[in-house]
């Protein structure tokens, strides 16, 4: 495992809480402007995974935080980034990466060996606000309620640390559900079985 901080999505400024961070209304629009992909964002503990030149990042599903997930692996990747060319890997070369090293466990330490597996893509296009707002109602394929918790939005391309901007929408139900932390609650596992389908 390996210590990397990946950019945070933020909320878009409509969806703005008092205590949480948004991205501002220019951002928005910039973002908003080019090809987008929109993958569901998962309720985990976000980890980075080095695998040779990569930084694989990741959800740590093991523990139940607020929702339940039936998944094929325990950590859900959302993204891959290239420790040479200092850049995000765009949608076709991540999947393909992700997919490489999903049919692998030995990179992983043997407590952490269950393998990894991509989060689920929504659409790819060119959305507006309202549009995306609408794809959060969408089912989950791995939530055992069959609700997302939100979704994230990204550029659909190749992208530098430096200027990797994503936007996030969270269902309401969902930020007013959030109780105690987890940590504090006792612990619930996720169903994590090699049986359930890694494809999308």
């Amino acid at each position: 495992m390996r210590d990397f901080a990946y950019p945070k999505p933020l909320r878009f400024p409509n969806h703005a809480l008092p205590n949480k961070t948004a991205m501002t209304q220019k951002d928005a629009a910039h973002l908003l402007s080019g090809r987008l992909i929109v993958e569901e964002k998962m309720d985990g503990r976000q980890t980075s995974i080095g695998v040779d030149r990569f930084i694989i990042c990741a959800e740590d599903l093991r523990r139940v935080h607020t929702i339940r997930y039936k998944v094929p692996a325990r950590y859900a990747a959302f993204d891959v980034y290239d420790t040479r060319s200092g850049q995000f890997l765009d949608p076709t070369e991540k999947k393909r990466v992700i997919v490489f090293y999903s049919k692998r466990s030995d990179f992983l330490p043997k407590s952490h060996s269950s393998g990894i597996f991509q989060v689920m893509e929504i659409e790819r296009g060119i959305f507006s606000l309202d549009e995306l707002e609408e794809l959060i109602d969408r089912e989950s394929k791995y939530s055992i309620v069959g609700r997302m918790e939100g979704i994230v939005v990204k550029p659909a391309r190749i992208l530098f640390y430096d200027e990797h901007l994503t936007g996030k929408i969270i269902r309401p139900e969902f930020e007013e559900g959030i109780g105690d932390h987890y940590l504090r609650r006792p612990a619930k596992l996720n169903q994590i079985n090699p049986r359930f389908s890694k494809s999308q």
